[in-house]
């Protein structure tokens, strides 16, 4: 298999915490990937004005791959999110979170949310007056049609059995309207998938009572967002979560927690989200061998180290880590991982 290219973005906080063990380890399982190391984030905000550099959107828009860590929010007219920002320049329209229990005790869960992930209130666009924000909501229907091709396509892919699209469309009529009617449309030409719909809050409820009812989501992009935190608090805490983004030439893959500034440096993020990253993306890249793999040893150690993990995902990161190395058997961790080419930022005009 030829060489693949693999941008990673380690961020900040426990960022670089989970996703570099997981670089590590991917380095060592797979020696036909090549990772280049780019800076985003807050702190490089502050270093030189901006979230992310236009080099390191370049070199994520000729990756095969991005895996990203985590970056701190900043409440700053000027500051760009820079995971909005590789979503809506990389064109990565499809957000997939998966969401499946592994810690003994938790309710059965096995599910996946899409939602669409350019468009809606995360287009950012809002006008200010003397009496408060008016902010605009885009929901186009080239956008809804590519989502719900996407999420079917994803479904018969991994064997999925029925699929919820879920709405306000009884509110928001024309917007929320659009989605189901587009949803109903290809449902209709769908044999092997059992389709249904759902509002938002009646899913929120249903998702928190009983949701080995459910089997895949798919959604808008605020809806998602939100359900997909609510799928995480059902097994386990954010730190069970990842994600990935798709596009139609490249994807980007990302533990759907955050930078976590108060557990930073403690040694007790949970590494599970960001390895689960790294199967999703040897799924990805072709290195299905691999992932299947790192998914057996990931549930493995969750079974060994499930009395150290608690329900809010902390553990003993370098324990999990070390667990999992053994039960791949390659070994202590290396100081460098294995064909990584470190990218050299220098803070020049182009940086």
């Amino acid at each position: 298999m030829p060489m693949k290219h693999v941008v990673v973005i380690p961020g900040e906080g426990i960022g670089p915490e989970v996703i570099l063990p997981t670089v590590d380890i991917i380095s060592e399982l797979v020696t036909e990937i090549e990772f280049e190391f780019a800076e985003a984030g807050k702190s490089y905000f502050e270093k030189t004005g901006e979230s992310i550099s236009k080099t390191a959107l370049e070199k994520a828009a000729s990756a095969d791959a991005i895996l990203f860590g985590a970056t701190t929010s900043f409440r700053k007219a000027s500051y760009r999110s820079p995971i909005l920002a590789l979503r809506q320049d990389l064109e990565l329209y499809a957000n997939v979170r998966p969401a499946k229990a592994f810690l003994p005790g938790l309710k059965k869960v096995d599910l996946v949310i899409i939602r669409e992930n350019t468009e809606g209130l995360y287009t950012q666009n809002e006008e200010a007056d003397l009496y408060g924000v008016t902010t605009y909501r885009r929901v186009s229907r080239k956008a809804c049609e590519k989502i719900v091709k996407f999420a079917f396509a994803w479904g018969r892919q991994n064997s999925r059995r029925k699929m919820t699209c879920v709405h306000k469309a009884n509110v928001l009529r024309a917007s929320d309207g659009l989605f189901l009617d587009i949803f109903n449309a290809e449902a209709s030409r769908q044999k092997k998938i059992a389709t249904s719909d759902m509002l938002i809050d009646s899913t929120a409820m249903r998702l928190a009572m009983a949701p080995e009812e459910f089997d895949m989501i798919v959604t808008l992009n605020l809806y998602g967002d939100i359900l997909s935190d609510l799928a995480a608090g059902l097994i386990g805490g954010m730190g069970f979560a990842p994600s990935a983004n798709y596009g139609a030439k490249r994807a980007l893959f990302e533990p759907a927690h955050g930078s976590a500034p108060d557990i930073a440096g403690k040694g007790i993020a949970n590494p599970m989200a960001s390895l689960l990253c790294g199967k999703m993306m040897l799924d990805y890249l072709g290195f299905s061998k691999e992932a299947k793999m790192l998914m057996a040893a990931i549930e493995k150690t969750v079974a060994t180290h499930h009395n150290s993990i608690d329900v809010y995902g902390r553990c003993n990161t370098a324990a999990c880590i070390e667990s999992l190395r053994s039960i791949l058997g390659i070994g202590e961790a290396h100081k460098e991982p294995a064909r990584v080419k470190r990218a050299k930022m220098k803070r020049k005009n182009g940086r």
